[in-house]
């Protein structure tokens, strides 16, 4: 094998398994949940976070299924590195609660 000059980087990894949600969980969404509703164009008056599936990369990647009274949202969510910033990328609607994100 013939050293090379290249650095190496480390892997990010993909998305962890769907897991119960945190407080600090709660509180992003709590955080967030105007920027959703924008992005739907819909108000929720039912807003509860069911599961989280995470994403270390620089910052985080997270997948949100939300609970918003007669279907869920599946969002996906950046957090910067500190000092934290939140950026809702995607939403999707019309989800069921059994629908893998």
């Amino acid at each position: 094998n013939q050293p090379t000059n290249q650095p190496t980087m480390p892997m990010t990894g993909g998305f962890t398994a769907a897991r119960e949600p945190t407080d600090d969980d709660r509180s992003i969404v709590s955080q967030i949940k105007s920027d959703i509703e924008e992005k739907t164009g819909s108000t929720f008056d039912t807003f509860e976070l069911v599961s989280v599936s995470s994403q270390v990369v620089a910052g985080t990647n997270f997948h949100f299924k939300i609970n918003v009274g007669d279907s869920h949202i599946h969002a996906k969510v950046f957090r910067s590195l500190p000092p934290f910033t939140f950026t809702v990328n995607e939403v999707a609607t019309g989800k069921s609660a059994e629908d893998a994100f």
